[in-house]
């Protein structure tokens, strides 16, 4: 395709073909074959299955927070870009090169995908070159299971041609998506997730074991025909990705989400991370918002419970665990340990932390799932019955 073919095809929107078949490498004096991008665009308003890609930018700050990422309050809106890459192998290592690369990012008004495609391992450093150029002029790289995967192998690739990429912050779509939906769906691939969130179906789509035989064949016969499954398969893992972005957007978007479990997520990730001075500030401005999703939704509010613990707000901690072990004690017990810990060590009231370990032993005795609590809290009535004889005036 000469230059005017490829500009005609840039301003139209529609993907350009792959290059022709190449001369095998290894004449001396080959010169590098084009390997300048397959461009398509889409419109903010191309939805894929449920979800405009508008939906996807700018990215949530509580997004990246989720991910483990520092983000802002308003939302991120800086340079991001989107990242896939076929591979000659799934496993990785110094022996996998990557042969296409998949980039898009946001771009006045659309979802701009690059394709770059290594037609022979010959040329691999140009074709690196390239792709660190794009990396070079973005501040955040979004992808899924790349953390795992693709920029271990991309640095990899890039240090065995004498190259090196700045370290940029990765915000892994996997991880989030478990948080949420994983308790929903179990498996959390990407199609898995296409199918669940955002209601898109795959047809005719590349399993993706079949796509190393196929760049090796292309390699054999020369022939890019077969190729062209893959290029397709890419660019839907970018604007799924994007989509994706979207969907987690909506649950996230605002400061403190309406959505319960998009909540709970958030929390958890705060808890786990130890990221208090976060959580305080939430709690600040939304404390009583908070707690009054706590109450009506019990994996949430346990795990508010244990933030306002860890975050030495004991009294609000043990309000609420009292009150979901009181009116949701089949999802909540969890809380009653809250409870009991509060009462013995904190209000010294034995006689009321043994009420309730009793109360709390009879709902559970009955669980098969229970046993370790059933135990915990059956010593723990001992010990407190011991510390009200021992409270009770001699005769």
């Amino acid at each position: 395709m000469d230059r005017k073919d490829r500009l005609r095809h840039l301003l139209t929107g529609r993907p350009s073909p792959l290059p022709s078949a190449v001369p095998e490498a290894g004449a001396a004096g080959d010169a590098a074959p084009d390997l300048a991008p397959r461009i398509t665009r889409y419109p903010l308003a191309h939805r894929h299955g449920d979800v405009p890609l508008a939906a996807g930018w700018p990215i949530s700050g509580n997004l990246l927070r989720l991910a483990g990422l520092d983000g802002p309050e308003t939302g991120y809106a800086g340079r991001p870009l989107l990242l896939d890459t076929e591979t000659t192998g799934l496993a990785g290592g110094t022996g996998t090169h990557i042969f296409l690369m998949g980039l898009a990012d946001w771009q006045d008004g659309e979802l701009d995908v690059r394709q770059y495609f290594l037609p022979d391992p010959r040329w691999e450093r140009p074709f690196l070159e390239r792709i660190a150029a794009e990396l070079a002029a973005h501040d955040l790289i979004v992808c899924f299971n790349g953390k795992t995967y693709d920029m271990p192998l991309l640095q990899t690739r890039l240090v065995l041609n004498g190259m090196r990429l700045r370290e940029l912050p990765v915000l892994d779509l996997l991880h989030p998506s478990r948080r949420y939906w994983r308790p929903l769906i179990g498996s959390c691939t990407l199609q898995n997730l296409e199918q669940a969130a955002l209601r898109f179906q795959r047809e005719g789509d590349l399993p993706g074991w079949e796509i190393p035989d196929l760049y090796f064949r292309y390699l054999r016969q020369r022939d890019p025909a077969p190729l062209e499954g893959v290029i397709h398969h890419n660019r839907l893992d970018l604007v799924g990705m994007a989509a994706l972005i979207g969907a987690l957007n909506i649950r996230l978007s605002v400061e403190l989400p309406r959505d319960p479990r998009a909540l709970e997520c958030l929390l958890r990730a705060q808890l786990q991370r130890g990221r208090l001075e976060e959580f305080r500030r939430l709690r600040e401005v939304h404390g009583e918002a908070l707690e009054e999703a706590g109450r009506h939704h019990a994996g949430l509010g346990i795990t508010l419970a244990r933030l306002c613990k860890r975050a030495g707000e004991l009294e609000a901690a043990y309000r609420l665990a009292l009150h979901l072990s009181e009116h949701r004690p089949d999802q909540a017990a969890d809380c009653f340990e809250l409870v009991l810990i509060h009462e013995e060590h904190e209000l010294r009231d034995y006689a009321q932390a043994a009420a309730h370990c009793e109360r709390y032993l009879e709902q559970v005795r009955r669980r098969s799932d229970a046993d370790g609590l059933r135990e915990r809290l059956a010593g723990r009535l001992e010990r407190l019955t011991a510390k009200l004889r021992r409270q009770q005036p001699p005769e």
